[in-house]
């Protein structure tokens, strides 16, 4: 199987956040990163949920996550699509709770039991 300069780009970053942790200077993403095995979109994600007990726009996440320096980036349903991946990889770890998401606002938030789970698991 032949490397793509993506995944070596990916691999050499993950290798670097592994020193960070060794090191003892490691970001809140990076430990979401490493416990959950999530990519840096979806640690981005929930690291924005985990900041906040309020819900959280689609606008909000695509502005924090998505949106490249002067303003361009994806298309925006691609906020949905992350969502999606990260619940998936949550629910991998049988977590409890879920992200809600209230329909016709466009907001999303972590439910208290899913919150205090992550808490627990990026401190140990």
């Amino acid at each position: 199987m032949t490397a793509t300069i993506e995944s070596l780009r990916a691999e050499v970053e993950y290798l670097r956040e592994q020193l960070s942790g060794l090191t003892g200077s490691i970001d809140y993403q990076s430990r979401l990163r490493m416990e959950f095995g999530l990519t840096p979109k979806q640690a981005g994600i929930l690291a924005l949920f985990m900041n906040t007990s309020r819900p959280v726009s689609q606008s909000i996440v695509y502005a924090n996550v998505y949106e490249y320096p002067g303003g361009d980036g994806p298309d925006f349903p691609i906020v949905k699509v992350g969502i999606s991946q990260l619940r998936r990889k949550l629910a991998s770890f049988n977590a409890p709770g879920r992200i809600a998401n209230s329909y016709g606002t466009g907001t999303y938030q972590l439910s208290d039991d899913l919150r205090d789970w992550v808490s627990e698991r990026v401190a140990a």
